[in-house]
């Protein structure tokens, strides 16, 4: 454990409040985001309307993303998580007096406007980070948050599951909003951590509207002076849509082409989470160690893993190849999200997650869209495996490009 673990530090307890609040938040979500859709359909008989459901629960990433990291850049991070998670709680409550379709209106409302507010919770935890543990940790402190979160990823579909068949949506929608009352909790135990102000900000409320807008802007014109943060939100956005048409029709083919029962469906969602969390101690163990081509390397990989996995459809294969692929995801996962962090300035930590987040969310609705639109046409695993050669050639393209780049760069010396 020493081995895994650095020596006690000052930071250490802010960095544990910290884990503790991602674990009783994600588990709260992860109960909701399991249960919500299920109920949707329960009540409706409607596909279409637990499809608007998830809609409505990507929407605000799109909408809200870059804004929560530039309102997390503009003010006290610490302050910012508090309040979110406080209001989230009181956003879900109306949710308690939902038991029936004629009120799937106000499901929708309360779900946007809560997942909304995450938008401004998540880029202040990702971009308080640094300000805790210093950059030299980011590689391992990331490590302990991707474990932290595969164990959620393990728990929280059987715990959503359980309590929906033995006490009803509503018994769910209250677990999350203790959750969000407890991060808020855990989170005001910390110690104060000071502000990053950005600079030559007019405080009218002309500027409090108008002023984010800009410094997203500025955020984006960063992305566009750092090679490596440009190569990062390319392969992800290619990966995305990728990424969009798996999470589409998954279900669809794991159904039909795997023939499972629902148990061994569940189970190949177990082993997913099973391989995060292993990738999370290969992660945390190797630290340093590991450089940027880990997320091309883990990316490529992942590619030829997802087409292995259609072109031979044996349960105990696809269970060995999806925990890999778990493993994998946190080597593409959490090492793009810590070259972010690394090579960002700290007042531009948070615009920059915010807008790789939206980004992100903006590609897989993409992704999904396309898959829907194709699926009545195209057989369902011929979409699936050219979503799986999507990420192999965004990887051998952003690796094209780095090296291109590195040549240049050494023409310029000589």
């Amino acid at each position: 454990m020493k081995k895994l673990f650095p020596e006690l530090e000052p930071w250490q307890k802010d960095f544990t409040l910290l884990v503790c609040c991602g674990l009783v938040n994600g588990l709260g979500s992860s109960l909701f985001f399991l249960a919500l859709p299920y109920y949707v359909y329960e009540i409706t008989g409607q596909a279409y309307a637990a499809g608007a459901a998830f809609f409505v629960l990507t929407l605000p990433r799109v909408l809200f993303g870059s804004l929560g990291g530039v309102f997390a850049d503009r003010s006290s991070r610490k302050r910012l998580i508090i309040v979110t998670n406080l209001a989230s709680a009181i956003a879900f409550l109306p949710l308690l007096f939902v038991h029936s379709a004629d009120s799937i209106w106000l499901i929708y409302i309360v779900v946007f406007l809560g997942y909304a507010l995450g938008q401004f919770t998540a880029p202040a935890e990702s971009a308080i980070l640094p300000q805790l543990v210093g950059r030299e940790k980011l590689v391992w402190a990331n490590g302990i948050l991707a474990i932290s979160g595969s164990i959620v990823s393990l728990a929280g579909p059987v715990i959503g599951g359980f309590l929906l068949g033995i006490a009803g949506f509503s018994a769910v929608v209250l677990l999350n909003v203790i959750s969000f009352l407890l991060a808020a909790l855990l989170i005001a135990f910390m110690k104060p951590i000071p502000s990053t102000n950005v600079k030559n900000v007019n405080r009218t409320l002309w500027s409090q509207i108008v002023a984010p807008w800009y410094e997203w802007l500025d955020g984006l014109r960063y992305v566009q002076k750092d090679y490596n943060v440009k190569l990062i939100f390319i392969l992800s956005g290619i990966i995305m849509i990728a990424d969009g048409i798996y999470n589409s029709l998954w279900v669809v083919w794991v159904k039909n082409d795997l023939e499972t029962t629902s148990f061994q469906f569940g189970l190949l969602g177990s082993v997913l989470g099973l391989g995060i969390l292993l990738g999370g101690f290969v992660y945390v163990r190797l630290g340093n160690k590991l450089n940027t081509h880990i997320i091309w390397v883990s990316s490529l990989l992942t590619g030829i893993l997802l087409i292995a996995t259609y072109t031979f459809p044996i349960l105990w294969l696809v269970i060995a190849f999806t925990t890999m692929r778990g493993v994998l995801a946190v080597g593409f996962y959490t090492g793009a999200s810590t070259l972010l962090q690394q090579r960002a300035p700290d007042n531009y930590v948070g615009r920059i997650l915010g807008s790789f987040s939206a980004f992100k969310a903006i590609m897989l609705l993409v992704g999904s869209t396309l898959a829907i639109t194709v699926s009545d046409v195209v057989p369902v695993v011929i979409i699936l495996n050219a979503a799986g050669l999507l990420w192999i050639v965004a990887s051998l393209t952003v690796i094209a490009l780095y090296r291109k780049r590195k040549a240049h760069d050494r023409k310029r010396l000589f």
